[in-house]
């Protein structure tokens, strides 16, 4: 039986490796437990643990919800506002700092009205198409929610 070869020849233009894995999450919103004092935004790779006697804030919340996935996330980072005069802008800032592709405004519901520019739908809308049109390969995704039993898509 004769042995046939062939001659294989490599190519070098191969597509360069991914910056970061794809789904890690930055999640904005208020929290309650999240000590941010030294740093803007918490690395999470579990679920935070609610010191009894205490309850969770928004963004406790929402990262709980994430974890819970089937998948889950490999990263979330948590960025938190305060509930009185939140700065969504500074929190904005922050996310465009880290190496997500989903950008989430935890318990921000879209308003049944004209979105504002200073309102966090707006920012989120902004933050995403900015980091998006940068030639550097970060484009991002940005979820927000309905209110509950709300069918009303014109403010989008």
């Amino acid at each position: 039986m004769a042995v046939q070869y062939f001659k294989v020849r490599t190519l070098s233009n191969l597509f360069p490796q991914g910056m970061r894995a794809y789904g890690n999450i930055a999640i904005i919103g208020t929290a309650t437990t999240i000590d941010t004092s030294v740093v803007p935004s918490t690395l999470f790779t579990i679920p935070p643990v609610i010191p009894t006697g205490q309850s969770a804030g928004d963004l406790e919340n929402a990262i709980t919800t994430a974890f819970n996935q089937t998948p889950g996330p490999t990263i979330i980072y948590g960025i938190p506002v305060a509930s009185k005069n939140p700065d969504w802008a500074t929190a904005f800032n922050t996310a465009s700092t880290l190496p997500v592709q989903l950008v989430v405004l935890a318990n921000t519901a879209v308003p049944d009205t004209a979105v504002k520019a200073s309102d966090p739908l707006q920012l989120l809308s902004d933050h995403v198409t900015t980091i998006s049109n940068q030639v550097d390969g970060k484009e991002r995704i940005g979820v927000a929610m309905l209110t509950k039993g709300s069918t009303k898509l014109s403010s989008i």
